[in-house]
């Protein structure tokens, strides 16, 4: 998944208070195509919410919105193995929630 695109769609939850530095994406693949709607080549999106830990990885993922559930699993199965540099204050790592949305095309 390119970093450049978490960065610019990804929206930071957490009161700005709670940190001072923003999480950043450093890998993880994007989700795949639900092979059910290969055939039909239906345009799919989800948006979820979930927690970057203070070692980088994700907890807690929420399907917001999805135009069909397998669009949302997909992103969550994805978004499950991703790590990232988490967000600090004063210089520590703190958890923080955010909410991402995803778009799936053939």
């Amino acid at each position: 998944m390119p970093a450049d695109q978490v960065r610019t769609f990804m929206q930071v939850l957490t009161p700005r208070s709670e940190y001072d530095t923003p999480p950043e994406f450093m890998h993880g693949y994007a989700p795949f195509y639900p092979p059910r709607y290969l055939r039909t080549r239906h345009l799919g999106y989800a948006v979820l919410e979930f927690n970057i830990q203070p070692d980088g990885s994700t907890s807690q993922t929420r399907i917001v919105a999805a135009n069909a559930l397998a669009f949302g699993q997909e992103a969550a199965l994805a978004v499950a193995k991703w790590r990232f540099r988490p967000a600090r204050k004063n210089g520590r790592p703190v958890a923080v929630r955010v909410r991402l949305p995803f778009t799936f095309r053939v």
